[in-house]
């Protein structure tokens, strides 16, 4: 009996030792507006992270150490709210220890969580985030992958306004950080260049209705309007828009037209 017990611990004890160790998983956490003003355009960011999990780990996973380590994302809605944004990414450092962060979804959503970033030394690749103030505060944990700062991309703007022969333009902009920053350095750029400025207004994030606005911008006759859009706002004017029989033959409109959403609203004619 007893040598039967001790064939068997042996056994068991063999295979213990011999079994291969699963790997550590990495965990990968971020924000994500699930909801709020932020929501049409974090979507299509939330299936790129998605994909690109799944795929590593249909691979794999993470290839180091000589092991393949299966990627666990850990993410939370921040409601397309700053305070939050920070909480969550607080939390994910301190209380579920992830061993990377991704970015959320929005230069402001970006510059509220850099605080945080930089206090504990936890880097993140600012995947959508684009903005002078952030370049400025030599944030070292943060890095950018965008070119479309607003002070070099306002001056790549106004070249295409001239070269359409642009004399006039009329400017809308949501109050939101990015398209203010955009703003601040397109004026001085359309002054450089001389095209006119007739219509120079702000609208507040959570738009609903931007007919009196957009009547305004018609009445006015600019060759060219520079829509400074957020996602969702960028449905309400192109819609209205049409609705306002507001026709100058360049019209641009900052963000919307670049996501899907955008295209299966308008199809077709969202380029022209």
């Amino acid at each position: 009996m007893y040598k039967r017990v001790m064939i068997v611990m042996i056994t068991v004890f063999a295979a213990l030792w011999i079994a291969p160790v699963e790997a550590q998983k990495i965990r990968i956490g971020f924000s994500i507006s699930k909801t709020g003003i932020f929501a049409a355009a974090a979507g299509s960011q939330f299936n790129t992270y998605k994909m690109w999990s799944e795929q590593v780990n249909a691979r794999g996973g993470l290839q180091f150490d000589g092991k393949g380590h299966p990627i666990e994302l850990i993410f939370y809605d921040d409601q397309s709210n700053t305070t939050k944004a920070v909480q969550i990414y607080e939390k994910l450092i301190t209380h579920d220890k992830v061993d990377l962060l991704l970015a959320p979804w929005g230069t402001a959503l970006h510059f509220a969580i850099a605080g945080v970033i930089e206090r504990h030394k936890f880097p993140v690749i600012g995947n959508t985030a684009a903005s002078v103030q952030l370049r400025e505060l030599k944030a070292g944990n943060i890095w950018f992958t965008t070119s479309a700062i607003p002070d070099r991309q306002s001056v790549e703007i106004v070249k295409i306004l001239k070269t359409q022969g642009v004399k006039s333009v009329s400017l809308i902009t949501n109050q939101l950080q990015y398209t203010q920053e955009n703003k601040k350095f397109v004026v001085p750029e359309l002054k450089k260049a001389g095209i006119k400025l007739l219509v120079n207004e702000d609208y507040p994030p959570n738009v609903k209705d931007l007919t009196a606005l957009l009547t305004k911008v018609k009445n006015a006759g600019a060759d060219a309007v520079l829509a400074y859009t957020y996602p969702g706002d960028s449905i309400l004017y192109t819609k209205g828009a049409r609705e306002v029989g507001l026709n100058a033959t360049t019209q641009v409109v900052l963000l919307g037209p670049q996501y899907g959403f955008f295209a299966g609203i308008f199809g077709a004619a969202r380029n022209g």
